[in-house]
C-alpha cells in the first residue's frame, strides 16, 4: 500500500472508487496494511469518516485505536467538541480585550475540503503577553481545567515565555479535553521556543467563526515548527501544508511568522507535498495536475530529526515544571524537596530538574527574578 494510494483514497477518489479499492484490498487480504498506514500517519479517523461517507461494507471492521485521553480509563474528546471548546474559550477572553489567537488544528481544519475530516487531539491558544496568559489560565480554571505541565523561561524583561498544558476531565462521559497555552512563543522542543514578533500579532485574520487566527504564512511556519518539535513528518502534515498553500498565497513563511523559521525543513515539506501528486498536489496552487508515472513507495512517517536546528548558546532554555498542588496565590519561588517550586494564581509547580539545575537554567543572570522568594 503506497503512500499515494492512501492520499488518493482520502482526497480525490469518488465513493465508487473508494468502495472498489476496499473490496480489492479485502480480496487480497491487504486491508490491515491500509489501516496500519493510516494509523501511523495520524489519519485513522480521517479514513474512518471517508469510509462512512462512501458506505463501505468493511467499515465495521475498521476500528481506530482508542484516542487515549492521557488518563487511564478516559478517551480524548471528539475533534468537533474540541473545536467548539476552543472557540468558546477564545471568545470569552477576546471579549474582555485580551490579546490571543487560536493556533494549529483549529486554524488548519477549517480550511480542509468539506469531504475531508481533520482530527485533532487537543486545542492550542497563543497569548501575546504574560498578563494575557494569566487571564486565560484563570478562565480555564473556572471551566474546570487542571494545569499539568508548565514549560517556561524568563525573557529579558523578566516576563514569562513558554507554555502551559491543562486538561478538563469529564467524569460523566469518561473523556478529557486538553489545551495548550503558548505565552508569546511557540515551543519547538522540550527546551526551545520561537518567539512571535510584534508583526505576528498585527497580521492576525478572522476565522469563519470570527475568532482571530494567524495569517496563512504564519500558520505554515507554525506547522514547520510543529514538525520539528515532533521530529517526525507524517502524511497528515503534507495534507495540512497543501491546504495552507492552496489559498493563493506564496507557499513560504513570511517575516510575520518569525525570521528564524527552519527553512531546510520548510523546503522538505514543500518538495514532499509536490512529489505526492496528484492527490496532495492538486491542493497546491501552481502544482502540475498530471499523475506521477512512478508509484511512490511506502515511506511515511519519516524521521526529520536531522533537520532540527541547533540550540543557540544565547537562547534561554525552557524549564519544565509539573503541577504538584492546587494551592494558588501570589507568584512566588522557593525550594522544596530539592526542587525549584513556583506558586502561581492557577496552581503550584515543581521543577523536573534539581533545584540547582533548574535555578541555573531559569535565572540566567543575577538581574533576573520571578515573583518573590517567600516559602
Amino acid at each position: 500500500m503506497p503512500d499515494e494510494a492512501l492520499l488518493t483514497l482520502l482526497l480525490t477518489a469518488s465513493d465508487d472508487e473508494v468502495r472498489g479499492t476496499l473490496a480489492s484490498l479485502a480480496r487480497s487480504r491487504r486491508l490491515a496494511e491500509l489501516y496500519d498506514l493510516a494509523e501511523r500517519n495520524d489519519l485513522s479517523y480521517c479514513l474512518l469518516e471517508r469510509l462512512k461517507r462512501a458506505e463501505v461494507d468493511a467499515v465495521d471492521k475498521f476500528t481506530p485505536p482508542p484516542d487515549d485521553g492521557g488518563i487511564l480509563g478516559y478517551l480524548n474528546a471528539s475533534a468537533d467538541l474540541l473545536r467548539q471548546e476552543s472557540l468558546e474559550v477564545a471568545s470569552i477572553l477576546r471579549a474582555e480585550g485580551h490579546n490571543l489567537c487560536l493556533v494549529k488544528g483549529a486554524t488548519v481544519g477549517e480550511l480542509y475540503p468539506e469531504h475531508v475530516h481533520r482530527h485533532q487531539n487537543d486545542f492550542d491558544i497563543a497569548t501575546r503577553s504574560e498578563e494575557d496568559f494569566f487571564e486565560l489560565a484563570r478562565a480555564l480554571l473556572h471551566r474546570g481545567y487542571l494545569p499539568r505541565v508548565f514549560a517556561i523561561r524568563l525573557s529579558e524583561r523578566n516576563t514569562l515565555e513558554g507554555s502551559l498544558s491543562a486538561v478538563r476531565i469529564d467524569t460523566e462521559c469518561k473523556q478529557t479535553l486538553w489545551c495548550d497555552i503558548w505565552i508569546g512563543v511557540q515551543p519547538v522542543n522540550r527546551s526551545r521556543a520561537r518567539k512571535f514578533p510584534v508583526s505576528f500579532w498585527q497580521a492576525l485574520v478572522p476565522l469563519k467563526t470570527g475568532e482571530p487566527a494567524p495569517a496563512i504564512s504564519s500558520r505554515i511556519t507554525i506547522l514547520v515548527n510543529e514538525v520539528e518539535e515532533r521530529g517526525i513528518l507524517r502524511l497528515k502534515d503534507l495534507i495540512d501544508f497543501a491546504v495552507l498553500s492552496s489559498l493563493g498565497h506564496r507557499a513560504q513563511p513570511s517575516e510575520a511568522a518569525g525570521a528564524d523559521c527552519n527553512w531546510k525543513l520548510f523546503n522538505l515539506l514543500r518538495g514532499a507535498t509536490k512529489e505526492l501528486t496528484p492527490s496532495v498536489g492538486r491542493l497546491m496552487v501552481g502544482t502540475p495536475l498530471g499523475s506521477s508515472r512512478h508509484s511512490i513507495e511506502l515511506r511515511y512517517p519519516i524521521s526529520v530529526s536531522e533537520f532540527a536546528e541547533p540550540v543557540s548558546e544565547h537562547e534561554a532554555p525552557l524549564v519544565r515544571f509539573l503541577a504538584v498542588s492546587s494551592e494558588r496565590g501570589r507568584t512566588a519561588c522557593s525550594e522544596a524537596y530539592g526542587r525549584l517550586v513556583i506558586r502561581t494564581p492557577f496552581g503550584t509547580f515543581a521543577s523536573e530538574l534539581s533545584y540547582d539545575a533548574a535555578s541555573e537554567r531559569f535565572f540566567r543572570s543575577k538581574d533576573q527574578y520571578f515573583g518573590t522568594s517567600d516559602s
